[in-house]
Parts: C-alpha cells; sequence; structure tokens
C-alpha cells in the first residue's frame, strides 16, 4: 500500500486561542548519580551542558534529515513539524500524575466527557496540591 503522511499539530481549543500548544513529551527521563560521586555539583553541571548542547544539535539533525524530503513529502507538512516544534511542552502533571487528576482527565476526554474537566479538576484540587507539596518535599530531601 502506498500513501502520503503529512504532520498536523494538535489543534487550538477553539478560535480564541492564541498559539498552538503541542505536547511534545509525556514522560520523565532520569539520570542517576552516586552517592560516592566526588562532586555532584560538577556532575549535574556537566549533565545541564550535554542535555542543552543535545537541544541544540539534535533537534538540528533531526530537523534537516527530517526536512530534506527524506521522510516529509510536502512544505506544508514542514511547516507544521515547526509548529509542533515550535511550540512544544513538557507536561509534568503526567508524569507525577498529582491527586491522581491527569489519568482521570485523559479518561474522560477519551470518553468524550471533557466538558466536565473544569468542574472535576476543582474537586481533585486540594488532593493535587498536597501531592505536588510532597513531590517538592522529596526531590529537597533528595538534594540534600
Amino acid at each position: 500500500m502506498e500513501f502520503e503522511l503529512g504532520v498536523v499539530p494538535v489543534p487550538k481549543y477553539d478560535e480564541t486561542q492564541k498559539n498552538y500548544v503541542t505536547q511534545i513529551f509525556a514522560g520523565a527521563n532520569a539520570v542517576g548519580i552516586p552517592i560516592t560521586n566526588p562532586d555532584p555539583e560538577r556532575t549535574g553541571k556537566v549533565l545541564d551542558c550535554l542535555a542543552e548542547q543535545s537541544s541544540d544539535t539534535v533537534r538540528s539533525v533531526y530537523m534537516n534529515q527530517t526536512r530534506d524530503f527524506k521522510y516529509i513529502q510536502d512544505e506544508e507538512s514542514q511547516e507544521m513539524l515547526d509548529i509542533v516544534l515550535s511550540t512544544g511542552v513538557f507536561n509534568i502533571s503526567l508524569v507525577y500524575n498529582w491527586g491522581g487528576f491527569a489519568m482521570q482527565a485523559q479518561q474522560m476526554l477519551a470518553s468524550g466527557k471533557g466538558d466536565t474537566i473544569a468542574s472535576t479538576a476543582a474537586e481533585y484540587g486540594d488532593m493535587i496540591t498536597a501531592d505536588m507539596e510532597k513531590t517538592m518535599e522529596a526531590l529537597s530531601e533528595a538534594g540534600r
């Protein structure tokens, strides 16, 4: 079977939304630094630098290879890919699922009940806040 595929960003919620927002990744990568590391601050700085450099170099290589019509066959899809990558966000609530709300919201959207997300979020508010505080406390303790 032969057919062409295109790239399309996630649609805007409605016409009043100014910009596209595209979820790039719904997970979390982690690097463990052993407690025996003699200079964890330096190690952290090196990892930050590597992440920053890879963001620049990996993205440009990906874009160049994708844009040279190796994978994308039309200019309109190239423009759409630009929109996707320039509006990308990382949704940390999906990583931690604070209060169980992120998964609940996904299930509501999948079942066509997206119109009740705001009221459900209000119900989950205290649980979300408590879980966020626990996460911040755990991260703070891990950094000691």
